[in-house]
């Protein structure tokens, strides 16, 4: 089945007056989410992939709640606990029910706060195969079943192969504990947890409700398919079409592209199912999150800035109403969560030492809503800093500081130049900045690209066993390595010769505003820890401008370098995390005692 697509548009999606098209936060039991209000009697709770998949998708997820809700189907989209801004960490999921139970809850708060009389689940990944567990107990009519796991044990030895594959591109390392049954790019499923889920099935219950399902399959996918077969052989009235753009969605959410056409199709099929669905229901603009309590913090939701367009998760000690903050921008278009989870995991983590911390989604990043009159790369761009600089406006009016600006790769940029323009910042933790200072010739994707090794790492691999045994079997695709390289070369010659050229080209001007950056640090008193993980092409980046190992930074008392042996650029293992957060708690010690909270 194709339907006719619908050609909207995500950036002019309009919202009831006084409603944030991106979602009103909503917490519940302990799980955090967002309800997207609309005019409709038809609700749509949707249930999300897990780990990896979760994380390039949160964006376009957001963009199809959107969709649907300007419909006229309120939206619910919620967390897992163990996954995203929902309390539990994610080992202490043991058993199915305590995934189960979240899910009946959350249709049982869409149908409060919305009034919805039909239910409708739209779930993709794993969250196919745990959504279909409950549809039969909440009442649901119509189910859309996008890349489903229709088998549990295949589809676990599916994220196997996939964390594996991940692990390769990304280097990361996989990190397998007596308690971890699987680990993609460092998310893991405890053991018990996973066993559990290669019991599942689709076709292990009929839900007696279901009326219709539509599936929405990967190309070249069997196990879709079989979705598909499975829904039918129930006599439910199953429509499929096609996943296109699935594995661009997925592969990294720095190149994560929302696929617009399938969604369109998806919001389609829903309004032919139901075109009765309007109703005259008022809709009032309220606040549905209440603060979320875990040992030893409180946690809130904000929404800030040109109709809330901003969107932040407020970490801090229990009780405590002031004390210093470290605020972490996006990585990359990494959500807030962090990369495998890891913002949520350090913010949670500072509280219990007594310092404040807030994550946050800049607009179209994550859970931060598009503004049409941004550029459509968010990456580096100028409005990102002034958000930050948003971000510790909402929190120095509540009284928190002083200010510690935290973030990785394209946050680290983030944070310098923050850090740069806004005297109210205290210090910064530069964390594998690939870009000191931004050349506007360059896309922020080929940066990603160019800059995840350094130029000796690849030097070092070149010459390795290892490179050898994939070059002669053809797996290893050669010319990459040499254009990335080569540009590496390329750019460190034309910085060396920048200082004769002085502002007479864009290198010059360059390597003039990074030594401007680092001079008002000094003279603004502001702390800097710049830290890399061994081998990453942000190293590349601090010898262009400030030596090797950034050597000429020697006479900065207030600036510091530090390598971390073992660490990938994503700061994925254990050990690569336990150093960050001790950097950035000196960082705070260094300017605030963190015993005043």
């Amino acid at each position: 089945m194709v339907v006719q697509s619908l050609r909207l548009n995500p950036g002019q999606i309009s919202q009831p007056d006084g409603l944030r098209r991106a979602g009103t936060p909503i917490t519940f039991a302990t799980c955090a989410g967002f309800l997207h209000p609309a005019a409709g009697n038809v609700g749509v709770l949707m249930v999300s992939p897990w780990g990896f998949e979760e994380l390039t998708i949160r964006k376009s997820w957001r963009v199809l709640a959107e969709m649907m809700a300007a419909q006229g189907f309120p939206c619910m989209r919620f967390d897992l606990p163990g996954t995203g801004d929902s309390l539990e960490r994610e080992l202490d999921i043991l058993n199915l029910e305590q995934w189960l139970e979240p899910i009946r809850q959350a249709a049982q708060q869409l149908r409060q706060q919305t009034h919805v009389q039909r239910m409708i689940i739209v779930a993709q990944g794993m969250g196919v195969l745990l959504a279909q567990q409950v549809a039969d107990q909440i009442g649901t009519e119509a189910f859309v079943a996008m890349a489903p796991m229709a088998e549990g044990r295949s589809g676990i030895r599916e994220l196997a192969l996939w964390g594996k594959m991940i692990a390769e591109v990304h280097n990361v390392p996989v990190e397998m504990g007596p308690n971890v049954g699987v680990n993609v790019a460092g998310y893991m499923l405890a053991e018990p947890l996973t066993d559990q889920i290669k019991k599942l099935r689709l076709n292990n219950e009929i839900p007696s409700t279901m009326r219709k399902a539509l599936v929405v399959a990967r190309p070249n996918r069997a196990t879709d398919a079989d979705a598909t077969a499975s829904f039918r052989a129930r006599g439910v009235e199953t429509a499929e079409i096609s996943y296109t753009g699935y594995d661009e969605l997925v592969s990294d959410p720095t190149r994560s592209e929302t696929p617009l056409w399938a969604f369109e199709n998806i919001v389609e099929w829903l309004v032919s199912q139901y075109p009765d669905r309007a109703t005259a229901m008022a809709i009032q603009p309220q606040s549905f999150a209440a603060p979320l309590a875990g040992p030893g913090f409180d946690e809130e939701p904000i929404c800030f800035g040109d109709s809330g367009r901003i969107f932040g998760v407020l970490t801090r000690p229990q009780h405590a109403d002031s004390c210093p903050v470290v605020v972490l921008p996006n990585s990359g278009y990494n959500p807030h969560t962090g990369w495998a989870r890891g913002h949520v995991n350090l913010a949670r983590k500072l509280a219990q030492e007594g310092i404040a911390s807030f994550r946050m989604d800049g607009a179209n990043i994550g859970d931060g809503e598009a503004d049409p009159n941004s550029p459509s790369q968010a990456l580096y761009a100028p409005s990102q800093v002034g958000e930050v600089s948003q971000a510790i406006d909402v929190l120095s009016a509540r009284g928190f500081g002083p200010v510690v600006l935290a973030g990785r790769c394209s946050g680290a940029y983030l944070s310098l130049h923050a850090a740069q323009e806004d005297t109210r910042v205290a210090g910064v933790v530069a964390i594998n900045a690939l870009r000191l200072v931004w050349d506007p010739r360059e896309g922020a994707v080929n940066t990603k690209v160019q800059g995840f090794r350094s130029l000796e790492s690849y030097k070092a691999r070149m010459f390795s066993h290892e490179t050898f045994i994939r070059l002669i079997t053809f797996k290893l695709p050669l010319w990459r390595v040499g254009k990335n390289a080569l540009a590496r070369i390329f750019r460190r010659f034309a910085i060396k010769i920048a200082p004769l050229a002085g502002d007479l080209t864009i290198m010059g001007s360059l390597h003039k505003m990074a030594g401007r950056m680092f001079a008002d640090f000094n003279q603004q008193g502001v702390k800097v820890s710049l830290i890399y993980a061994e081998g990453d092409g942000g190293l590349d980046e601090l010898a262009l401008y400030c030596g090797p190992r950034g050597r000429k930074l020697a006479g900065h008392s207030n600036v510091q370098v530090s390598v971390v042996p073992n660490a990938d650029h994503n700061m994925t293992s254990t050990q690569a995390q336990n150093v960050v957060r001790q950097k950035i708690i000196e960082m705070v010690e260094q300017i605030s005692p963190v015993s005043t909270c």
